[in-house]
């Protein structure tokens, strides 16, 4: 029983140590996704062919403010704030393997069956309702279109995030061009040329290099523009992951929290049970030695 513990308790630290890496890698990207322009060259190509495109078709030559972090919204805070929540927890699991501290591991356990409800809730949503987080989102993104967003030639954070979209996406709006048909900001008349745009000149497969905006007008083909194309989905996989993907990878994670509650009780109930303590004994670290260190319990097997 004693070698078994010992190996439940150094699986039980080794894993939760490479959840602890991963956290705080998680918590660097947040971290430099959000106050770091570190990832420019992700979208600074397109945002050149946006400023060229404008000064083309006759628009005032101006330099786009773009920022990756507030297009992003929420998601660097998320991100920073989930790595934290992994590291702590991980460090829980760490500190209990290594020390038994029963308060800890019972802290740890606890988190651990919360996060398991929580993800079989999750999962179970993803799979069977997904519009349940989808819908949501999507009203809130056609809600900023309708009351914010300018063209091709507007400056503000809606305008320049859907733009980009558009460009780097190669789509048209969250669920195709007609988003855009409430929008009360978007400049769709031209009366000077006597243009009437049917999408934002952004939604043409190739930016005009002039004032013909034909890719934009009625009858809209798919050869020249992808105003039949929703970016909702697009930036959804790119942030969530394809479900293909995504819910075995949450499957796999829930398989291994649900070891580690099992090592968790294993280790609380072998030190309540008398019995086992004395033969369990010579496999805890004393305190000026550490468990992770082979070396100190090598000889001890």
């Amino acid at each position: 029983m004693g070698k078994l513990l010992v190996a439940e308790r150094l699986f039980l630290g080794l894993t939760n140590a490479v959840f602890l890496f991963f956290g705080a890698a998680l918590t660097i990207f947040g971290f430099l996704l959000q106050f770091v322009e570190a990832f420019n060259s992700y979208y600074s190509n397109t945002i050149i062919s946006l400023e060229t495109s404008l000064s083309a078709a006759g628009f005032s030559t101006r330099t786009l403010d773009f920022s990756l972090s507030e297009f992003a919204g929420y998601l660097p805070v998320a991100l920073m704030v989930s790595g934290v929540l992994i590291c702590i927890i991980s460090f829980l699991g760490i500190l209990g393997a290594t020390r038994e501290i029963t308060w800890v591991l019972l802290t740890y356990g606890v988190i651990l069956i919360v996060l398991m409800i929580t993800q079989i809730i999750t999962l179970s949503i993803f799979y069977f309702q997904p519009e349940l987080f989808t819908d949501p989102i999507k009203d809130s993104l056609k809600s900023k279109i309708k009351s914010d967003y300018k063209g091709l030639n507007g400056t503000n954070s809606v305008s320049i995030g859907w733009n980009f979209a558009h460009q780097k996406f190669s789509c048209c709006g969250v669920d195709s061009y007609h988003d855009f048909m409430g929008a009360t900001k978007w400049v769709r008349f031209y009366t000077d040329m006597n243009v009437v745009l049917g999408t934002p000149i952004s939604c043409c497969r190739t930016l005009p290099t002039s004032k013909d905006f034909t890719c934009a007008r009625h009858p809209l083909s798919g050869t020249t523009n992808n105003f039949h194309k929703g970016c909702f989905n697009e930036m959804w996989n790119m942030v969530v992951g394809n479900l293909a993907v995504t819910v075995p990878i949450l499957s796999v994670c829930l398989l291994i929290q649900i070891i580690f509650i099992i090592i968790t009780i294993a280790i609380l109930y072998a030190n309540k049970n008398g019995d086992m303590k004395d033969e369990y004994k010579k496999f805890k670290p004393s305190s000026d030695e550490s468990f992770l260190d082979i070396s100190t319990w090598k000889t001890k097997l």
